[in-house]
């Protein structure tokens, strides 16, 4: 009778889960279809300023570029390093602009596709309706969007980062392998505020010296060939790029899309990390050396835990990079990696308890990134609140993956490369 009993509560149970991934699932599909459709209707038709406005700017700069114009002295938003624009020209550089609109469309959507795919490997989920859910998780989320509908590259870095350093657990050290993670790995230095922390996990990860040799000779070449098509050589060009990189991030972190902006209306927050923290109590000084030393405290964490689980470490270098330099919230697309992290400690970890716990700071992460955000969607006081206890979530997945990283397990499916 009991048994009985027993077995009907477990098939309730069942049902009642599954109908809630079900909801769940119908929920995000909602949300997709509205936020993504509009901003592809951005990317490739809207008029006006705020028309893939990113995209317009990096256009223009990536041909004038070529056409030999100093656009470090002539453009207040050229802040993307040389190297950059020799990767840039093939996506960019040769196209009128109505065409790049409609080009880069369908470059966004293979990375969306390719980061939707790497979401649901990583996370380790194998039942269908969980599957489902993860498919439709970064179409839902507001950074995707965002950056679909501003023409930003952080998708495409993201991916590009994800499946490179992923590479390092996945399959032993070959030249074939390594050539592979150099090739992704440059790709995401096209945004370097994104992906510079991850060079850290190349260096000391077992395995990827070589890789992390490739990539910096192969930038090396890149800012050379850059040089070539201006009349300044590769240290003024990097000089110059620093130069115009260090004021954009003083202006972002107090006036931009990521800063804490204490105005005649009250505080208006659109973005919480060190540099807008700084800039809010008179401090821009140490802007540079506080980022500096948080690339270095990370650099030293990763170093001691190198031989930990692969995926805490993208997780925890994904946090701090998003809290220690100034991003615009199309950047939070960085938040898709530790929230796979997390999604797969629940599906496998090492007790039931850290699973529980990532279940419940993976559920966070999904809320926090639903579109279309608190940010620009709430009023003042709402919003502030939202971004405050959004950082908190995502200091506290912080915390909770550099626990994982604790102890030197591999993932189940990693190869040893010693």
């Amino acid at each position: 009778m009991n048994s009985d009993r027993q077995d009907d509560t477990t098939l309730l149970a069942r049902i009642t889960g599954r109908r809630a991934l079900d909801a769940a699932a119908c929920a995000l599909a909602a949300v997709a279809l509205v936020w993504m459709g509009y901003q592809f209707w951005r990317l490739v038709f809207q008029r006006g300023v705020s028309r893939a406005v990113d995209l317009h700017l990096r256009h223009g700069e990536c041909q004038e570029w070529f056409e030999g114009v100093s656009i470090y002295a002539t453009r207040v938003d050229a802040v993307y390093p040389p190297a950059t624009y020799v990767m840039l020209w093939p996506l960019l550089g040769w196209l009128e602009w109505p065409a790049v609109r409609v080009f880069w469309c369908l470059v966004t959507l293979l990375s969306i596709v390719w980061m939707c795919r790497l979401a649901v490997t990583y996370g380790e989920v194998t039942e269908p309706r969980r599957r489902r859910l993860l498919w439709l998780m970064p179409l839902a989320c507001y950074p995707v969007g965002a950056t679909v509908g501003n023409g930003q590259i952080s998708i495409l870095v993201v991916a590009c980062l994800f499946a490179g350093l992923m590479l390092l657990g996945r399959e032993r050290p070959s030249w074939r392998r390594d050539l592979t993670i150099a090739v992704l790995m440059l790709g995401a230095l096209m945004k370097p505020s994104v992906s510079a922390f991850f060079f850290w996990i190349l260096m000391f990860a077992p395995g990827g010296m070589r890789a992390a040799c490739l990539v910096g000779t192969g930038y090396v070449a890149l800012t050379y060939a850059a040089s070539l098509a201006q009349d300044s050589g590769p240290i003024e060009l990097m000089d110059a790029w620093l130069e115009r990189a260090r004021a954009g991030m003083l202006w972002g972190s107090s006036r931009g899309g990521g800063a804490i902006v204490n105005g005649t209306a009250g505080v208006q927050i659109t973005g919480i990390n060190l540099a807008s923290i700084l800039s809010a109590v008179g401090s821009q000084a140490l802007i540079l050396p506080v980022t500096v030393a948080a690339l270095a405290l990370l650099g030293a964490w990763i170093l001691w835990r190198r031989r930990a689980r692969l995926l805490s470490l993208l997780g925890v270098t994904a946090i701090v990079a998003r809290f220690s330099v100034y991003h615009g919230w199309y950047d939070d697309v960085l938040m898709l990696i530790p929230l796979v992290a997390l999604i797969a400690w629940a599906r496998g970890g090492a007790s039931a308890r850290s699973r529980a716990m990532a279940g419940w700071l993976s559920l966070g992460f999904g809320l926090s990134l639903l579109a279309p955000g608190g940010i620009y969607s709430l009023p003042r006081a709402l919003a502030n609140a939202y971004a405050i206890g959004q950082s908190v979530c995502w200091l506290a997945g912080l915390v909770f993956l550099a626990w994982t990283a604790r102890s030197p397990v591999r993932d189940r499916r990693v190869i040893a490369s010693e």
